[in-house]
This record gives structure tokens, C-alpha cells and sequence, in this order.
């Protein structure tokens, strides 16, 4: 029986279809191809990664405005126009980071997170 060999490890450049706007751990980027998942929405695998990887992808997303949230145990992050989902996993050779990004104008019902500034809509409610 022939041993398993390890995918194709990826480009160090971001496919061109990846929006730009969405920040991603340094190291080695594929395109994940799945019947599950439909365009527009993608799914890259980063590999050859550095130390916390998740931890790493988590502040890159908080510090470039997303919002995370915990979605059934995956960390997920909504920003004003694309929705990210985050996990760690093994491609059976070495960890890896999926990201799962989703425009929001493709999101039934979800067409843009608007940014509203709850004080000058309400005036000053914190004030009483």
C-alpha cells in the first residue's frame, strides 16, 4: 500500500478571487473546493503556519473591525460586508486554518451590517 502524500501546499499569495478586506494568517493559501459550499462563498486552507494560529486569526479580524461571535463552537466574525468563519483542523500532516468567508449581500435577509452610531440616533441614553 502506497503511503498517503500531502496535498498541494498552496501558494504564499492570496488566490485573486479572495477579498482583500479580510485579514488571514500568514503562510501558504489553497482554495477548498466543496459541493457544500456555493459561490460566493469560499473557502481557503492556510498551512505551514506559525504559533496560535487561531489566536493569530482572531486579533488580525477584531483589529480590522469584525465582530466575533461564538455560531454552534465556531468562532465567526461579521464585518460590514463579508461574514468569516475560523477553525483549526489537520490535513493529517500539520494543522491547518480553514476560513470560511461568505459576502453578506449573498446572506438571505442580510443584505450589509449597517454602522450605526446609537447616540446620535437616541441622543446621549447613557446620560440620565
Amino acid at each position: 500500500m502506497p503511503a498517503p502524500t500531502s496535498p498541494d501546499a498552496g501558494s504564499r499569495q492570496l488566490p485573486p478571487e479572495f477579498p482583500r478586506e479580510v485579514p488571514v494568517v500568514d503562510g501558504r493559501y489553497r482554495t477548498i473546493e466543496s459541493d457544500a459550499v456555493r459561490p460566493p462563498a469560499q473557502v481557503i486552507e492556510v498551512s505551514e503556519l506559525g504559533s496560535a494560529p487561531l489566536s493569530e486569526a482572531v486579533h488580525r479580524l477584531v483589529a480590522a473591525g469584525y465582530e466575533e461571535q461564538d455560531f454552534l463552537g465556531q468562532k465567526t466574525f461579521f464585518g460590514p460586508r463579508h461574514l468569516v468563519t475560523v477553525s483549526e483542523s489537520d490535513n493529517g500532516f500539520a494543522p491547518v486554518l480553514l476560513y470560511l468567508v461568505t459576502p453578506t449581500s449573498a446572506l438571505s435577509g442580510f443584505p450589509a451590517i449597517p454602522e450605526i452610531d446609537l447616540d446620535s440616533l437616541f441622543g446621549d441614553v447613557g446620560q440620565g
